[in-house]
């Protein structure tokens, strides 16, 4: 979440704050969900603080970190351009369809 935007944690999440120009909090968010996801974070199987103290993260430098999120604002671009394209096949399929039958 961005800075300064509201939000209300429950009892099922936290917020974790980063509190240096050292750490992309974009590049710390998809290294966390990298993590849960081989830990297998779920609903059933919760990211307790217990949890998530046992998890070490390295850090590169931060050049390193904006390279790598540059990457995956890439990659998620080009999956929502891919998205896009599903999601119109629907409409192409139908007017095909309706051409024909």
């Amino acid at each position: 979440m961005p800075e300064n935007k509201p939000f209300y944690p429950t009892d099922h999440c936290g917020v974790l704050r980063v509190l240096t120009d050292e750490v992309s909090p974009k590049y710390l968010a998809c290294v966390l969900l990298q993590e849960g996801q081989s830990k297998n974070f779920s609903r059933q199987l919760r990211a307790s603080i217990d949890r998530i103290t046992g998890i070490t993260i390295k850090v590169p430098s931060i050049e390193v970190q904006q390279k790598v999120i540059a990457e995956v604002e890439q990659l998620e671009n080009q999956i929502k351009e891919q998205q896009k394209i599903i999601d119109e096949s629907t409409e192409w399929k139908n007017a095909v369809l309706k051409k024909y039958l």
